[in-house]
């Protein structure tokens, strides 16, 4: 691992012109990932765009810096492509994986436990946000001084990936720098109320859909509510609405593995889970061949709801016995 970390350095030390690429679905930490890196970047004297298969970027991401350049590319050719916070080549989608994969020079910065190495130089640690590696790497790079923007798109990152703070990912490491970052001028109050308390119209009206479906599962150990088709045609609304719904679950009492059931396309099911104690969110993911954090994880499922509905109850009936 020490000589890809110093192979990954050299490679962007050498580069003058980077492509940099997000996840689709985007969040807070793929794009603080990538606005903080391409700034240090910049600061360099090197050139970077951002890339996502995603059409545009959700309102409330737009407090971070460099959000609003996602896919508005200055240049027409790159020497390096450098994923961020992308955990599996899947995870790029169509379009952009095909990029990357034409790349000579690759690599691949991630944080997620289960993680796919489709880069030519692959880079993985685990903490909380992929947004702190990149505070650690900038300097190794010769960035002398993480300024404003780099200090907000990082925190960003680091709290949306820890739900601000308040998920079981969260090490005191993660408060440590976070403190770090405010005092380098980070508006922690105002990135915080854009990811976790801002909501649109058509948020409210999928959460208010999905809490009319609650149910629970497995002696009362599982949560889940769903959102179909119909939901967002009729509310008008998109699947990055529903980031914050699976807060509505988890919170419920004896409630060990909450999940939330997105149909975004006909048959087409977007599955999270998250569990409160223990790695159940992942076990179950996996299964189903999807990947994440120990307690915070998703995959994609295909079929009619009830079908969906049954899978996911017996694989999680299997996996919270056998963690009891």
């Amino acid at each position: 691992m020490k000589k890809v970390y110093e192979e990954i350095l050299s490679q962007i030390k050498e580069s003058k012109k980077v492509a940099i690429y997000i996840h689709n679905l985007m969040d807070a930490d793929c794009i603080g990932s990538a606005a903080a890196l391409k700034l240090g970047l910049e600061r360099l004297g090197k050139e970077a765009d951002i890339f996502s298969e995603d059409k545009s970027v959700p309102k409330k991401y737009l407090c971070i810096p460099c959000a609003n350049e996602i896919n508005k590319p200055k240049l027409k050719d790159y020497d390096l492509a450098i994923s961020v916070d992308v955990a599996s080549i899947q995870k790029l989608g169509r379009g952009s994986s095909t990029q990357f994969l034409k790349f000579e020079k690759s690599i691949k910065i991630d944080h997620h436990i289960s993680s796919d190495n489709f880069a030519k130089l692959n880079f993985v640690e685990h903490y909380s946000s992929c947004s702190m590696i990149i505070y650690y790497l900038l300097p190794l790079l010769g960035v002398e001084e993480i300024d404003k923007d780099m200090a907000t798109a990082i925190y960003a990152g680091m709290s949306g990936d820890t739900g601000c703070f308040r998920n079981a990912n969260t090490k005191p490491m993660d408060h440590k720098l976070a403190a770090k970052l405010m005092e380098m001028g980070v508006d922690s109050y105002n990135i915080d109320k854009w990811l976790f308390k801002y909501a649109s119209m058509h948020e409210l009206e999928l959460k208010r859909r999905a809490l009319g479906r609650f149910k629970k599962y497995v002696n009362n150990k599982m949560s889940i509510i769903y959102l179909l088709q119909k939901d967002f045609d009729e509310t008008h609304a998109k699947l990055e609405d529903t980031a914050s719904i699976i807060y509505l679950v988890d919170v419920v009492d004896d409630c060990e593995l909450a999940v939330v059931i997105c149909e975004h396309q006909p048959g087409k099911f977007k599955v999270s889970f998250r569990s409160v104690t223990t790695d159940a969110a992942l076990s179950v993911a996996k299964a189903f061949g999807g990947g994440g954090h120990a307690q915070s994880s998703g995959c994609q499922i295909y079929g009619c709801l009830n079908t969906v509905i049954n899978k996911i109850v017996k694989e999680s009936k299997f996996i919270l016995d056998e963690q009891k």
